[in-house]
């Protein structure tokens, strides 16, 4: 019979096998962005649409959380946002119009950005003493499962609707595991829930009005405009204009291990904000 301690590690070790299936869902794009485009046809302006509508749609999740912070509980965020990408990924590996495509993008980035943001909150609630360890293992999970997408995807050598199946059904898999031990939580009462005032635009306004914002926001616009360069065109553009397939993977997933290795070790510097 497992005691309370024993029982919130296992939650805790569930929460971070779910942190794998954001990792696939942000790669996902980077990794088929080639095959995608001769899918469909595209010209040089429509190959950016996707990571557009995926970032618009994680953009909606970001203010929608804050507004809904209070009124629904952050395992269940993470359960359904989870849930929403992985049926979304199994929708692009069906025939569908490229209208269709760019509305399901968009529902990815809603679900994908529900995870990201609630995954590394719900956390700090499970263990507020080590908040700074868990997060750096938590990002360092999620450049291993980054780093794992692309030489998987390249090694099976699967067709574009066949790998989003794959990965559709594998992220689907990790929520519901996810979403079995919230259950068990919830039922065993393992850890009282941090209550939190509802959100509202008050408070979104409160905080635009902080001196340093513009300057916070500046960097996390140049970072995510960085990252997601890296992360959606670096397979195009190995593949395409070095013309070196082989290598295409390999690249992606030197990034990751960068990222792992960064995300691990930021928490540990001496240095806080």
């Amino acid at each position: 019979m497992m005691d309370r301690a024993q029982k919130k590690k296992l939650y805790l070790t569930s929460l971070m096998v779910s942190v794998v299936a954001t990792a696939i869902g942000s790669g996902a794009m980077g990794v088929m962005l080639s095959s995608i485009i001769d899918a469909y046809d595209l010209q040089t302006a429509q190959e950016g649409y996707m990571s557009s509508c995926i970032s618009a749609g994680a953009l909606a999740a970001l203010l929608g959380g804050i507004l809904l912070r209070g009124r629904v509980s952050k395992p269940a965020f993470i359960f359904w946002g989870g849930t929403l990408m992985s049926v979304m990924l199994l929708l692009k590996g069906t025939a569908i119009p490229f209208g269709v495509f760019l509305a399901v993008c968009t529902a990815m980035g809603l679900g994908m950005g529900v995870m990201d943001s609630f995954q590394s909150a719900f956390l700090a609630d499970l263990i507020p003493e080590r908040s700074a360890q868990g997060l750096g293992v938590l990002h360092g999970i999620f450049g291993v499962g980054g780093f794992a997408l692309p030489l998987a995807a390249d090694w099976l050598k699967f067709d574009m609707g066949q790998v989003y199946v794959m990965i559709g059904l594998v992220c689907l898999a990790l929520m519901l595991q996810f979403g079995l031990a919230s259950r068990k939580m919830a039922h065993d009462r393992l850890f009282a829930v941090k209550l939190e005032t509802s959100g509202n635009f008050s408070q979104i306004r409160n905080f635009i009005k902080q001196p340093y914002f513009f300057v916070l926001l500046l960097c996390i616009f140049l970072g995510a405009a960085a990252q997601n360069g890296v992360l959606v065109w670096t397979v195009r553009y190995v593949s395409g204009t070095l013309k070196s397939e082989a290598l295409a993977p390999l690249c992606l997933s030197l990034f990751w291990i960068a990222s792992t290795v960064s995300r691990v070790m930021t928490p540990r510097l001496p240095v806080r904000p």
